[in-house]
């Protein structure tokens, strides 16, 4: 499911504390997904649940809007 556009931010909750209490501690995600929103409610989730960072792990992925959208304004922090 993309967060946000089918998964707010309680759903997201909801969901990563489900995986999470059933041993899941690695969590995907990518800029492209909803146009950079998922990353967004994924981070909103994990303030919530509050767990210790050392005990998950999260991954992002970025391709498609490294040039023109979600990456933009890190795309030019790099390279100036």
């Amino acid at each position: 499911m993309t967060f946000s556009n089918q998964v707010d931010v309680k759903a997201a909750v909801d969901c990563m504390a489900a995986a999470y209490e059933s041993g899941v501690i690695f969590f995907d995600n990518a800029e492209v997904y909803a146009g950079g929103r998922s990353e967004e409610v994924m981070g909103a989730a994990l303030r919530q649940l509050g767990w210790p960072r050392g005990s998950y792990l999260v991954s992002t992925k970025f391709f498609w809007g490294i040039l023109d959208r979600v990456n933009n304004a890190i795309h030019s922090i790099v390279n100036t």
